[in-house]
Protein backbone atom coordinates (compact mmCIF):
# COMPACT_ATOMS: atom_id res chain seq x y z
CA UNK A 1 0.00 0.00 0.00
CA UNK A 2 1.32 3.17 -1.27
CA UNK A 3 2.14 6.02 1.80
CA UNK A 4 -0.59 8.38 -0.84
CA UNK A 5 -3.09 5.77 -0.32
CA UNK A 6 -2.50 5.45 3.53
CA UNK A 7 -2.91 9.42 4.09
CA UNK A 8 -6.00 9.23 1.48
CA UNK A 9 -7.43 6.14 2.92
CA UNK A 10 -7.34 7.73 7.07
CA UNK A 11 -9.43 10.66 5.47
CA UNK A 12 -11.78 8.49 3.41
CA UNK A 13 -12.27 6.84 6.62
CA UNK A 14 -13.03 10.03 8.68
CA UNK A 15 -15.70 10.80 5.78
CA UNK A 16 -17.62 7.50 5.81
CA UNK A 17 -17.81 7.62 9.59
CA UNK A 18 -19.39 10.96 9.16
CA UNK A 19 -21.10 10.78 6.35
CA UNK A 20 -22.53 7.62 6.44
CA UNK A 21 -21.73 5.01 9.08
CA UNK A 22 -22.79 7.40 11.97
CA UNK A 23 -26.21 8.38 10.34
CA UNK A 24 -26.63 4.30 9.76
CA UNK A 25 -25.96 3.40 13.37
CA UNK A 26 -28.41 6.46 14.73
CA UNK A 27 -31.10 4.74 12.84
CA UNK A 28 -30.96 1.40 14.06
CA UNK A 29 -28.80 -0.50 11.16
CA UNK A 30 -25.27 -2.18 12.15
CA UNK A 31 -23.00 -0.83 9.53
CA UNK A 32 -19.36 -1.28 8.47
CA UNK A 33 -16.62 -0.83 6.18
CA UNK A 34 -16.57 -4.30 4.27
CA UNK A 35 -13.35 -3.55 2.45
CA UNK A 36 -10.58 -0.85 1.56
CA UNK A 37 -9.32 -1.07 -2.53
CA UNK A 38 -6.38 1.05 -3.07
CA UNK A 39 -6.68 0.82 -7.02
CA UNK A 40 -9.57 3.31 -7.32
CA UNK A 41 -9.64 4.56 -3.99
CA UNK A 42 -12.74 3.37 -2.24
CA UNK A 43 -14.67 2.12 0.54
CA UNK A 44 -17.23 -0.58 0.30
CA UNK A 45 -19.92 -0.36 3.64
CA UNK A 46 -22.04 -2.50 4.13
CA UNK A 47 -25.23 -2.18 6.57
CA UNK A 48 -28.12 -4.63 7.58
CA UNK A 49 -31.57 -4.03 9.78
CA UNK A 50 -34.30 -6.44 10.31
CA UNK A 51 -33.20 -9.04 7.45
CA UNK A 52 -32.92 -6.21 5.39
CA UNK A 53 -28.84 -5.44 3.95
CA UNK A 54 -27.77 -2.83 1.19
CA UNK A 55 -24.11 -2.34 0.12
CA UNK A 56 -22.62 0.96 -0.96
CA UNK A 57 -19.30 2.37 -1.76
CA UNK A 58 -17.60 5.53 -1.62
CA UNK A 59 -14.74 6.96 -3.46
CA UNK A 60 -11.95 9.73 -2.73
CA UNK A 61 -12.65 11.52 -6.08
CA UNK A 62 -14.72 11.08 -9.03
CA UNK A 63 -11.63 11.49 -11.65
CA UNK A 64 -11.44 7.69 -11.21
CA UNK A 65 -10.52 5.07 -14.08
CA UNK A 66 -14.29 4.13 -15.72
CA UNK A 67 -12.64 0.80 -15.45
CA UNK A 68 -13.04 0.99 -11.96
CA UNK A 69 -16.64 2.27 -12.33
CA UNK A 70 -17.75 -0.57 -14.37
CA UNK A 71 -16.25 -3.27 -11.83
CA UNK A 72 -17.43 -1.61 -9.09
CA UNK A 73 -21.25 -0.76 -10.26
CA UNK A 74 -22.49 -4.47 -10.40
CA UNK A 75 -21.40 -4.63 -6.76
CA UNK A 76 -23.18 -1.82 -4.92
CA UNK A 77 -26.64 0.03 -5.25
CA UNK A 78 -25.26 3.16 -5.00
CA UNK A 79 -21.46 4.66 -5.29
CA UNK A 80 -20.68 8.02 -3.59
CA UNK A 81 -18.15 10.63 -3.56
CA UNK A 82 -16.15 12.29 -1.18
CA UNK A 83 -16.46 16.07 -2.21
CA UNK A 84 -17.86 17.42 -5.02
CA UNK A 85 -18.10 16.01 -8.49
CA UNK A 86 -15.61 16.74 -11.22
CA UNK A 87 -16.96 15.93 -14.90
CA UNK A 88 -18.46 12.81 -13.94
CA UNK A 89 -19.85 11.98 -17.58
CA UNK A 90 -15.89 11.72 -18.60
CA UNK A 91 -15.58 9.31 -16.21
CA UNK A 92 -18.93 7.17 -14.61
CA UNK A 93 -20.00 6.85 -18.09
CA UNK A 94 -21.29 3.18 -19.47
CA UNK A 95 -23.27 2.10 -15.61
CA UNK A 96 -26.15 2.51 -14.41
CA UNK A 97 -25.85 2.53 -10.82
CA UNK A 98 -26.15 5.73 -9.21
CA UNK A 99 -23.09 7.67 -8.60
CA UNK A 100 -23.64 10.77 -6.25
CA UNK A 101 -21.75 13.38 -3.76
CA UNK A 102 -21.94 11.99 -0.25
CA UNK A 103 -24.30 14.73 0.85
CA UNK A 104 -27.31 12.90 -0.66
CA UNK A 105 -26.90 9.57 1.31
CA UNK A 106 -29.78 10.99 3.91
CA UNK A 107 -32.09 10.77 1.24
CA UNK A 108 -31.37 7.11 -0.04
CA UNK A 109 -30.97 6.29 4.36
CA UNK A 110 -35.01 7.69 4.58
CA UNK A 111 -35.50 5.18 1.82
CA UNK A 112 -33.89 2.36 3.06
CA UNK A 113 -35.64 3.14 6.45
CA UNK A 114 -39.26 3.46 5.16
CA UNK A 115 -38.31 -0.16 2.91
CA UNK A 116 -37.00 -2.29 6.33
CA UNK A 117 -39.68 -0.54 9.01
CA UNK A 118 -43.03 -3.13 9.14
CA UNK A 119 -45.78 -0.81 9.68
CA UNK A 120 -46.02 2.56 11.30
CA UNK A 121 -42.64 1.88 13.70
CA UNK A 122 -39.34 0.71 12.35
CA UNK A 123 -38.43 -2.46 14.01
CA UNK A 124 -36.61 -2.27 17.33
CA UNK A 125 -32.72 -2.66 17.64
CA UNK A 126 -30.27 -2.33 19.60
CA UNK A 127 -28.72 1.45 20.55
CA UNK A 128 -25.45 1.35 19.18
CA UNK A 129 -23.03 2.76 22.26
CA UNK A 130 -22.17 6.14 22.29
CA UNK A 131 -18.66 6.49 22.95
CA UNK A 132 -17.63 9.34 25.03
CA UNK A 133 -15.07 11.79 23.58
CA UNK A 134 -12.84 14.85 25.96
CA UNK A 135 -14.25 17.79 25.18
CA UNK A 136 -12.68 20.03 22.18
CA UNK A 137 -12.38 23.00 24.20
CA UNK A 138 -10.91 24.27 27.26
CA UNK A 139 -12.64 26.66 30.25
CA UNK A 140 -10.32 29.28 31.56
CA UNK A 141 -11.46 30.86 34.30
CA UNK A 142 -9.25 33.89 34.82
CA UNK A 143 -9.83 37.94 36.42
CA UNK A 144 -7.38 38.34 33.25
CA UNK A 145 -8.69 36.39 30.27
CA UNK A 146 -6.04 37.23 27.51
CA UNK A 147 -2.94 37.28 29.78
CA UNK A 148 -4.28 33.04 30.75
CA UNK A 149 -5.10 32.40 27.26
CA UNK A 150 -1.45 33.48 26.22
CA UNK A 151 0.29 31.58 28.96
CA UNK A 152 -1.77 28.43 26.95
CA UNK A 153 -0.05 29.76 24.06
CA UNK A 154 3.22 31.04 24.72
CA UNK A 155 3.87 26.85 25.98
CA UNK A 156 3.69 26.33 22.20
CA UNK A 157 6.49 28.37 21.52
CA UNK A 158 8.49 24.99 22.93
CA UNK A 159 9.22 23.08 19.71
CA UNK A 160 8.62 19.40 21.82
CA UNK A 161 5.38 20.75 23.44
CA UNK A 162 4.72 21.89 19.82
CA UNK A 163 5.54 18.43 18.18
CA UNK A 164 3.69 16.79 20.38
CA UNK A 165 0.19 18.90 19.46
CA UNK A 166 1.17 18.46 16.17
CA UNK A 167 1.38 14.81 16.13
CA UNK A 168 -1.96 14.07 18.32
CA UNK A 169 -3.47 16.40 15.83
CA UNK A 170 -2.70 14.34 13.27
CA UNK A 171 -3.42 11.28 14.73
CA UNK A 172 -7.19 12.23 15.34
CA UNK A 173 -7.67 13.50 11.61
CA UNK A 174 -6.26 10.23 10.32
CA UNK A 175 -3.18 11.82 8.47
CA UNK A 176 0.01 9.97 8.80
CA UNK A 177 3.09 12.04 9.14
CA UNK A 178 6.93 11.09 9.13
CA UNK A 179 9.30 12.45 11.67
CA UNK A 180 10.64 15.10 9.07
CA UNK A 181 7.24 16.55 8.22
CA UNK A 182 6.14 16.50 11.98
CA UNK A 183 9.29 18.26 12.97
CA UNK A 184 9.62 20.86 10.33
CA UNK A 185 5.88 21.87 11.59
CA UNK A 186 6.51 21.77 14.82
CA UNK A 187 9.69 24.30 14.55
CA UNK A 188 7.55 26.67 12.04
CA UNK A 189 4.53 26.43 15.29
CA UNK A 190 7.07 27.22 17.67
CA UNK A 191 8.46 30.12 15.92
CA UNK A 192 5.06 31.27 14.49
CA UNK A 193 3.96 31.70 18.34
CA UNK A 194 6.95 32.97 19.90
CA UNK A 195 7.38 36.24 17.16
CA UNK A 196 3.19 36.45 17.49
CA UNK A 197 3.71 36.61 21.63
CA UNK A 198 6.48 39.06 20.95
CA UNK A 199 4.75 41.42 18.59
CA UNK A 200 1.51 41.60 20.66
CA UNK A 201 2.63 41.41 23.75
CA UNK A 202 1.15 44.25 26.08
CA UNK A 203 2.95 46.74 27.40
CA UNK A 204 0.35 48.08 30.60
CA UNK A 205 -0.67 51.14 29.71
CA UNK A 206 0.99 51.88 26.78
CA UNK A 207 0.44 50.50 22.91
CA UNK A 208 3.32 47.84 21.89
CA UNK A 209 6.11 49.79 20.39
CA UNK A 210 7.29 47.15 18.42
CA UNK A 211 3.83 46.77 16.36
CA UNK A 212 3.53 50.68 15.98
CA UNK A 213 7.04 50.26 14.47
CA UNK A 214 6.16 47.59 11.67
CA UNK A 215 3.27 49.64 10.94
CA UNK A 216 5.37 52.82 10.44
CA UNK A 217 7.56 51.05 8.47
CA UNK A 218 5.06 48.93 5.79
CA UNK A 219 3.57 52.32 5.26
CA UNK A 220 6.66 53.84 4.44
CA UNK A 221 7.89 50.78 2.30
CA UNK A 222 4.76 50.10 0.65
CA UNK A 223 4.35 54.23 -0.12
CA UNK A 224 7.66 54.79 -1.29
CA UNK A 225 7.78 58.03 1.05
CA UNK A 226 4.91 59.24 -0.21
CA UNK A 227 1.69 60.81 1.57
CA UNK A 228 -0.37 59.08 -0.56
CA UNK A 229 -0.25 55.38 -3.36
CA UNK A 230 -2.40 55.97 -6.18
CA UNK A 231 -3.78 51.90 -5.97
CA UNK A 232 -6.10 52.82 -9.51
CA UNK A 233 -2.96 52.41 -11.57
CA UNK A 234 -2.92 53.06 -15.21
CA UNK A 235 -6.69 52.23 -15.24
CA UNK A 236 -8.16 54.86 -12.82
CA UNK A 237 -6.36 57.96 -11.91
CA UNK A 238 -7.99 59.17 -8.83
CA UNK A 239 -8.41 55.93 -6.55
CA UNK A 240 -5.81 57.14 -3.85
CA UNK A 241 -5.55 55.77 -1.22
CA UNK A 242 -3.70 57.79 2.97
CA UNK A 243 -0.44 55.74 3.99
CA UNK A 244 -0.32 56.87 7.19
CA UNK A 245 -2.40 54.52 9.83
CA UNK A 246 -4.80 55.67 12.00
CA UNK A 247 -4.14 55.07 15.66
CA UNK A 248 -6.99 55.22 18.27
CA UNK A 249 -7.40 55.39 21.91
CA UNK A 250 -9.57 52.70 22.58
CA UNK A 251 -10.62 52.24 26.63
CA UNK A 252 -10.78 49.08 28.39
CA UNK A 253 -13.78 48.92 30.57
CA UNK A 254 -15.22 46.90 33.09
CA UNK A 255 -13.05 43.29 31.83
CA UNK A 256 -10.87 43.68 35.02
CA UNK A 257 -11.89 45.48 37.96
CA UNK A 258 -9.44 47.63 39.20
CA UNK A 259 -11.01 50.67 40.44
CA UNK A 260 -8.08 52.78 39.70
CA UNK A 261 -7.34 51.66 36.04
CA UNK A 262 -11.28 51.21 35.41
CA UNK A 263 -10.53 53.45 31.61
CA UNK A 264 -7.35 52.38 31.13
CA UNK A 265 -6.05 52.54 27.18
CA UNK A 266 -5.47 49.31 25.84
CA UNK A 267 -2.09 48.65 24.89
Amino acid sequence: MSTGWELRLGILRQDAESELLAPLRTHGWTASIEREVERGEYLVIKAERAGVSHRVAIMYTSATDNAVYKALAPQVEHIFIKGELYKLDSYAYGITTPVSTANDFHSVLIGWNNDSATGKFAPHTSAAPIAAHPPKHRTLLSEQPIEAIWLRLRQLTSVSLARKLVTTRAANEGVLLDDEVARTKAEGLAFSLRNAAKATRRIKFDRNKSVEADLTFWASFLGRGAETMNVGDRHVDDLLIDMAFLTVEVPEIGLIHEPEHQYRMLA
